[in-house]
């Protein structure tokens, strides 16, 4: 699969940001924006094709016939934790998305603020639309011809409340409705379209969106505020001799990170120390608190924040 991809400020006549025909493949973690195209497809442009796009962030592209962020014809397409907003097409042709005959489209904890349009000419066109905020509703959604439109009941129709969209900020805020209302696995028809890896979640369930609330995210022009407590996974892991536990906070606090074993009793107080707002990291060597080797197994590490626990990770020391 293609990962951790930019594609901004091109011109093209299809395409603008990716022009794939006969694309068997994965896209994640990919930012669309500020593309151009005279015809079809002004971000993302997909024919006979079938791809899973997992996390994208998709903006200011322009269509001037279909398409203003993705254009698919003949294709099967997942968008999965997408955002797509401030993309543009001429009325009715799908600003956000412009699905076109024999196209299978699934979008899943995804936030679409523009328009999506699918027509068919010939094979039924499908769409199944779940977990996802379409702020303006279902009717939204164009259909036109020989189509089928599953529109399930885990959607919402709500302003996802972003940082500032004015600027470009797709972040959540605290109050969104977009946290915690995605799903971390999705299968339609058969086929599996998310399978959001646990790291990639902050809190309960998945987000709805590009950015999971509290995690930070980096792009070419910014970094993503960190907006409350974050305790990542351990690496490496399974770990022999060592490894780094890494945390993030969003302002000054005293922090205790320890380890217990699989009866709950502490073996070790790694650290117990006021930090600064950022992102901090300790490692631990396999001792205990009385530095004697512990014996190999799972063992877990806990975050306390202000005293309150936050967070709890297992990891596992092989020898």
């Amino acid at each position: 699969y293609i990962d951790s991809l930019l594609c901004k400020e091109n011109t093209a006549t299809q395409g603008g940001g990716i022009y794939a025909t006969g694309f068997e493949g994965n896209l994640k973690k990919i930012t669309v924006k500020n593309n151009s195209v005279t015809s079809k497809g002004g971000g993302l442009y997909f024919e006979d094709s079938s791809t899973n796009i997992q996390r994208a962030l998709i903006f200011g592209n322009a269509s001037d016939e279909k398409g203003g962020g993705i254009y698919l014809t003949n294709s099967n397409i997942g968008v999965v934790n997408a955002t797509i907003h401030s993309n543009s097409a001429p009325a009715y042709m799908g600003a956000g998305i412009y699905s076109y005959d024999a196209c299978l489209l699934a979008v899943v904890n995804s936030i679409v603020c523009n328009q999506v349009a699918f027509s068919t000419e010939g094979e039924e066109n499908s769409m199944v639309v779940a977990f996802s905020d379409f702020p303006d509703g279902e009717e939204s959604i164009l259909t036109l011809g020989n189509c089928e439109l599953d529109y399930l009941n885990s959607n919402i129709s709500e302003d996802p409340l972003f940082v500032d969209p004015d600027s470009y900020n797709y972040n959540l805020t605290e109050e969104s409705p977009c946290i915690d209302t995605g799903t971390q696995y999705f299968v339609f028809g058969g086929v599996g379209y998310a399978e959001i890896d646990p790291d990639d979640i902050a809190g309960s369930s998945p987000d709805m969106g590009f950015y999971e609330y509290g995690i930070v995210h980096s792009d070419d022009n910014s970094l993503a505020p960190i907006i409350k407590p974050l305790l990542s996974q351990n690496y490496p892991n399974p770990f022999n001799p060592t490894t780094t536990m890494s945390f993030s906070i969003p302002k000054e606090s005293k922090i205790e990170l320890s380890v217990y074993n699989i009866k709950g009793q502490k073996v070790k107080t790694l650290t117990n120390n006021q930090y600064s707002k950022g992102n901090h990291s300790v490692i631990w060597n396999g001792l205990d608190d009385n530095n004697k080797q512990v014996s190999s197994g799972i063992y877990f590490y806990k975050m306390y924040v202000n005293g309150m626990s936050c967070s709890i990770k297992k990891c596992i020391l092989v020898k």
